[in-house]
């Protein structure tokens, strides 16, 4: 297997972050989880210094935001909804203090940077 020459394959990439982090979530050691999967385990432990890798060199992406002048079918209070990795949202409705957001999304964010295909266990 050689780092990032030649086309990448999209699907392959993205099943093998699937099985990273059902293995990381899933709590079974690597090799517990490649046998049970019918997995090398040479290429599990590829792939996630691979994808380690790639996840580093990943420039910062931008999505397109559409703001809506409207009046919220929520009872007048503010709302807002953010998508984390993984598709994982957070839902705001109603005044909320900035700080407090903050800290929440903090929080988030250390936790997927612990689920990252880096290797070792979890906390």
């Amino acid at each position: 297997m050689s780092q990032g020459i030649g086309v990448r394959n999209g699907r392959k990439e993205a099943g093998w972050r699937r099985h990273i982090m059902a293995q990381a979530d899933g709590g079974l050691r690597v090799l517990a989880y490649c046998r049970q999967h019918g997995l090398p385990a040479h290429g599990f432990y590829w792939w996630r210094r691979e994808l380690v890798r790639r996840d580093a060199e990943a420039p910062p992406r931008f999505v397109p935001v559409t703001v809506a002048a409207q009046t919220p079918a929520h009872g007048g209070k503010g709302r807002i909804e953010i998508v984390l990795a993984n598709d994982r949202r957070v839902r705001v409705v109603g005044s909320v203090d900035r700080r407090m957001l903050a800290d929440v999304l903090s929080v988030l964010e250390d936790r997927e940077g612990r689920r990252k295909p880096e290797g070792g266990r979890r906390c």
